[in-house]
């Protein structure tokens, strides 16, 4: 053993627990030794301590020698692992760096998709909006024709109306000579103060009968009234009267009502005179334009009927000059030049010259068959093609667009000759309107209220007159009463006579509106037609001003797609030589933690199966 004064070889440092127990010894005590934590009784036999101890460390040193290794290999293989991230790393980045070079090209392809579909859902809102009036249009139509029926039903409601009104006017009138006849003794109070009295909803629907009743009233309370009459039943005309107010203000409501539908039919009829002038406009240009073709038609056939005539003339002198002449020694010696010639032809023909050009000219076909079936001869050809192709839609655009500019200026010459016409058009339409509106509105109307007014007026005079007993008064009532029917006669044959303009105005409206239907269906036809040629113009003149360009930009992304599909291939390379390493490192660094487990259980094995004995050398050296 060692000596206990000479420091142990071991660095003081180490942590380890089987250093410490080993070297413990140096400089403690000479006390007794302590006991033993794995045994039971102290050592008895003195000498047997004493005895000097042989230790064999060779397992420790191969286990540490294995340690060594084990960490050079896992560094070695650290150093492999960051070697393959920074190599992982620098393949990102190259990455990123393609992807940044074809970012610009797809953004800008992007933006190109975007703008197409930017265009087509602009048109497709123009298609919608465009079906979207037209349903409008068609709906206001149909709401016209049936405002022209109840038109029509309300006209028939007039005319009713006005024999009604006339029937209990004549009755009104005999009855008020009837009450002019029949003394006033045997009546009682005025019916229509009784029909007042005893009928309110009459009053309550009829404000001038109401305004009425004050009156009547006063004359009745002036008066003495029978005690044993009792009230009577108020008579028909009086009831009638009242039905006929009533009906009268109903008209004029729906008079009101119908005002504003009028309006919109005037201002429909204007839109449709203006068609109807412009097409009237177009079918005068039409029949000129046909007039003028039908006399150059007629020129031209006596044109050509002179030409036959003269043409045939000249067969029959060609004819008669030719007889003569065939007849004679210079055409019978044209007759043998001729067939020598054939002659001379067929041999030639069947001569060694003709068989070698024949042959000449069979290998010159095949040639150019097997040019023409070669792939430079097919892009030729397909070039050719195309431009022909393209310049026959060229030419034909250009046609297109130059009817398109005559068509746009003979339709503004059209709008300026049709505007002057409207004009004047206009203004006789208003002089009729104005003069219909006062025939049918201020005119009758004040007259029927006036006639009314004198006749309710002239019945309380005549009460009155036949109450005081004036009979001068009488005569003066009954002079105004003939005056008054004489009035009213003339009224209804004015109010008859515009009628009959009204029957006519209605004729004419309803001849505007088929004619309004005709030009509307006309002038659809053509602003469809001129809207199709012009998209088809701009259509075509897009396509050609595109077709460059997409070109470019078609070998541009082409160029950019080659070098993208190669710079991938790089990529995919190396990657998959990355990934291999990967796998490679992988399974090193496992193999290397396997050892390293395997080498950490094989020394814990080793320390288990000698910490018994390590403890008792231990013990040993310290009591040493």
């Amino acid at each position: 053993m060692s000596d206990p004064d000479v420091q142990p070889d071991a660095s003081p440092d180490a942590g380890d627990d089987l250093r410490a127990a080993v070297f413990a010894g140096a400089g403690q005590s000479t006390q007794p030794p302590r006991p033993c934590e794995h045994c039971d009784h102290e050592p008895s036999d003195l000498s047997a301590a004493a005895t000097p101890l042989e230790v064999d460390l060779r397992t420790l040193q191969t286990a540490a020698s294995s340690a060594h290794t084990f960490i050079g290999a896992y560094r070695e293989l650290l150093s492999k692992h960051q070697q393959a991230v920074r190599a992982l790393i620098r393949a990102r980045r190259h990455n990123e760096e393609l992807h940044a070079q074809a970012r610009p090209p797809w953004d800008m392809a992007r933006a190109y998709v975007d703008f197409a579909q930017h265009r087509y859902d602009v048109s497709q809102e123009r298609v919608r909006q465009v079906e979207q009036q037209e349903a409008d249009t068609r709906q206001v139509n149909e709401q016209l024709r049936d405002e022209l029926k109840e038109l029509a039903a309300l006209k028939l409601r007039y005319s009713i109306l006005e024999e009604t009104s006339a029937d209990a006017y004549a009755r009104l009138l005999q009855y008020t000579v009837s009450v002019e006849r029949c003394p006033f003794s045997e009546r009682g109070p005025p019916r229509v103060v009784w029909s007042t009295l005893f009928r309110p909803t009459k009053v309550c629907r009829s404000y001038s009968v109401w305004r009425s009743v004050p009156r009547a009233c006063k004359v009745t309370r002036d008066k003495p009234l029978p005690v044993a009459k009792s009230p009577r039943s108020p008579h028909p005309l009086t009831q009638d009267m009242l039905n006929v107010c009533d009906e009268r203000d109903r008209f004029h409501q729906e008079l009101k009502e119908l005002k504003p539908l009028l309006d919109t039919a005037e201002s429909s009829r204007d839109t449709v005179l203006q068609d109807l002038f412009q097409l009237q406009q177009k079918h005068a240009d039409l029949l000129k334009s046909h007039t003028d073709l039908e006399r150059y038609y007629s020129q031209w056939k006596a044109r050509v009927e002179d030409l036959d005539r003269e043409s045939r003339q000249l067969r029959r002198d060609l004819g008669h000059a030719r007889r003569p002449r065939d007849r004679s020694a210079l055409g019978q010696e044209n007759y043998q030049l001729r067939r020598d010639l054939d002659r001379a032809r067929r041999r030639l023909d069947d001569s060694t010259l003709s068989q070698e050009n024949r042959r000449l000219r069979r290998d010159l076909d095949q040639v150019r068959q097997q040019l023409a079936g070669s792939a430079d001869a097919a892009d030729l050809q397909a070039a050719r093609l195309e431009i022909r192709v393209r310049g026959e839609k060229i030419a034909e655009l250009e046609s297109l667009l130059a009817k398109a500019n005559e068509r746009r200026a003979q339709l503004h010459r059209v709008h300026e000759r049709t505007v002057d016409k409207l004009d004047s058009a206009n203004r006789t339409v208003q002089g009729l309107r104005r003069d219909l509106e006062s025939l049918r509105g201020s005119r009758h109307t004040d007259r029927l209220q006036a006639a009314k007014r004198r006749i309710q007026e002239l019945t309380q005079e005549l009460d009155s007159l036949r109450g005081d007993g004036g009979h001068a008064r009488l005569q003066t009532a009954e002079h105004k009463v003939e005056d008054l029917t004489r009035e009213l006669n003339s009224t209804r044959r004015q109010h008859a006579q515009a009628e009959d303009s009204l029957q006519g105005a209605h004729e004419a409206c309803r001849k505007v509106n088929a004619e309004r239907d005709y030009l509307i269906k006309d002038r659809d036809d053509a602003v469809q037609n001129l809207k199709h040629v012009q998209s088809r113009v701009s259509h075509h003149e897009a396509e050609i001003a595109k077709v460059g360009q997409l070109r470019r930009e078609r070998d541009g992304f082409r160029q950019e797609l080659d070098q993208l599909r190669q710079e991938q291939g790089k990529i995919a390379t190396q990657v998959a030589q990355l990934t291999a390493q990967l796998g490679q490192l992988s399974q090193d660094r496992d193999a290397a933690v396997s050892k390293r487990d395997e080498a950490i259980r094989e020394g814990q094995k080793y320390y288990e199966s000698h910490r018994d004995l390590l403890a008792q050398i231990a013990d040993m050296q310290h009591s040493y």
